[in-house]
């Protein structure tokens, strides 16, 4: 499409993060293109439920 530009992570989520049972996990991944990419988290091929 005209216009448009490749995904590219711009600053990628930690590699391995570790809490404990119960505790909040929260997790930052940015990304540029157009249009502007979306991130989505799975955890075994099931969505993550989050705020984005």
């Amino acid at each position: 499409e005209v216009g448009c530009v490749k995904p590219t992570i711009v600053a990628p989520p930690q590699r391995q993060i570790e809490i404990n049972a119960g505790e909040t996990l929260t997790i930052q991944c940015t990304a540029r293109g157009s249009p502007a990419p979306y991130i989505n988290w799975r955890l075994n091929w099931g969505h993550i439920c989050g705020d984005g």
